[in-house]
């Protein structure tokens, strides 16, 4: 036998066995997917191209990719004249409940949870040799929010005194939150320091962007939503033990609506009282939670051909 084949029959067992325990793998995925809340996976017709009065079915699939739960989900169909003498509604109604979407589960490598509806329509009738593009959209409404945390580190001047003789410095950490449409940071100092004979403030500013694809959008009661796109975003700030907003901005610890410029930004700053100075440092935590009302568009086309036959409604 070939001397070199021995290393490699001796290497073999070795490979196989880390390759069945999962110490090797060849690419792919490593988890689930996740993202900007719930996004439109698919809307598209069975057949593009019909005759008048052909059955076409539309078919919807939607995802929630993000961090949190998405409640009350609906489908809304437009972009179509739906009635006499326009597209027949055989199945569904032009807005349709899909219900909640649960986020995916990280720690279990599951999917974000998924659902699929579909309209059934009959094709308007058209005069023979006539043929019309048509270009219904979908858009999907949903509730969702956004949570966030900014650990800030509030030091004794006289700990600080002492690190800076040392030679040492403190990192800050970077606001962690929760995938979705909405983005959310806490911008301060990478430290606090507080002198030990009085309570002093530090200044936060709270900046919220929409790095989704959609719109935010106020919601009415019931199914029924506004087309009034007001871009407000309910913003909560939970203090820590040690820390307080100031009266100017206490209205947001119990929840206080934003409007986001022009839908995609806004900045808002406020003053933090320290209540209880450390004897060295602590590490304190600023929770931020952004509850709001979105949606997201897709778009599909389907080509109708003219028989000069009408349409069937019964």
């Amino acid at each position: 036998m070939n001397r070199n084949v021995y290393p490699v029959l001796m290497i073999l067992p070795i490979f196989l066995t880390l390759l069945v325990s999962g110490c090797i793998s060849f690419g792919g995925s490593s988890g689930p997917l996740t993202g900007e809340g719930v996004v439109i996976r698919d809307f598209k017709p069975d057949f593009s191209s019909v005759e008048s009065g052909d059955t076409v079915r539309l078919y919807l699939r939607v995802q929630n990719i993000g961090g949190e739960e998405a409640k009350d989900v609906v489908a809304k169909l437009s972009g179509i004249d739906i009635g006499a003498n326009a597209w027949n509604l055989i199945k569904g109604s032009e807005e349709e409940e899909i219900g909640d979407l649960s986020p995916p589960n990280l720690r279990y490598g599951t999917e974000g949870e998924s659902k699929e509806i579909y309209w059934e329509l009959e094709a308007p009738s058209l005069p023979e040799g006539i043929e019309n593009d048509y270009k219904p959209f979908v858009r999907v409404y949903y509730r969702y929010k956004t949570t966030a945390t900014k650990i800030i580190t509030v030091l004794n001047r006289d700990e600080l005194r002492r690190l800076s003789m040392e030679g040492k410095s403190l990192s800050s950490q970077p606001t962690k939150y929760s995938d979705g449409p909405l983005k959310v940071d806490v911008i301060t100092g990478k430290y606090v320091t507080a002198p030990p004979d009085r309570d002093p403030s530090f200044p936060i500013t709270i900046h919220i962007e929409n790095v989704g694809d959609g719109v935010i959008s106020s919601r009415q009661g019931g199914w029924y939503y506004s087309e009034n796109e007001d871009y407000e975003v309910k913003l909560t700030i939970e203090m820590p033990d040690g820390l307080s907003l100031e009266p100017d901005c206490s209205q947001y610890e119990y929840g206080e609506k934003v409007k986001l410029w022009e839908g995609k930004t806004a900045d808002i700053t406020c003053d933090v009282d320290i209540t209880r100075v450390p004897d060295i440092s602590e590490d304190k935590t600023i929770k931020i939670t952004l509850e709001y009302d979105y949606y997201t568009d897709a778009y599909t086309t389907i080509s109708v051909k003219g028989t000069g036959e009408e349409s069937g409604w019964w």
